[in-house]
């Protein structure tokens, strides 16, 4: 059942990523890029999850803004289409770090960082969201689930 969720979440981020949704709200968004950092090390696969504050904000999509950090650790959120941004206002962000792009994917991080109501992640969106945010996410490395063999050995 934990995988089937992941599956399903991979499935949303990827959606959000290659544009399968590019309806409009109506609201205003602003461009939010930033870069995540594990153990002071870019990494890729990690999806980041704003979550508005604001419980009442209008729009399917609106309070949850997502993006995913390439091979240098960079993202860009997306609500309603690819890279779109975020409405303004006051975010709790939560992490999940997969382990790859595929239904099998599990989250690195055992749900350590995805729970909001635990997260000590905030960060306001404004007009003026220009500059890049960073998360330095500090995890021990045991607590870090190691990628699995696919069985495969490289030359």
């Amino acid at each position: 059942m934990l995988r089937m969720k992941w599956a399903w979440l991979l499935v949303i981020v990827l959606c959000l990523g290659v544009g399968c949704q590019n309806e409009s709200d109506g609201l205003t968004k602003f461009p939010v890029t930033g870069t995540v950092t594990v153990n002071g090390r870019p990494v890729p696969l990690v999806v980041v999850n704003f979550q508005h504050v604001e419980t009442s904000l209008p729009g399917r999509n609106a309070r949850f803004p997502v993006g995913v950090t390439d091979e240098n650790g960079r993202f860009q959120l997306s609500t309603n289409g690819q890279y779109d941004g975020a409405v303004p206002g006051e975010y709790v962000v939560t992490f999940q770090w997969l382990s790859g792009n595929d239904s099998n994917a599990f989250d690195r991080f055992q749900g350590a960082l995805s729970n909001p109501d635990r997260s000590k992640f905030r960060c306001n969106v404004t007009e003026d969201s220009s500059v890049p945010k960073h998360f330095e996410l500090n995890v021990p490395e045991s607590k870090i689930l190691p990628l699995k063999s696919t069985g495969n050995i490289s030359p």
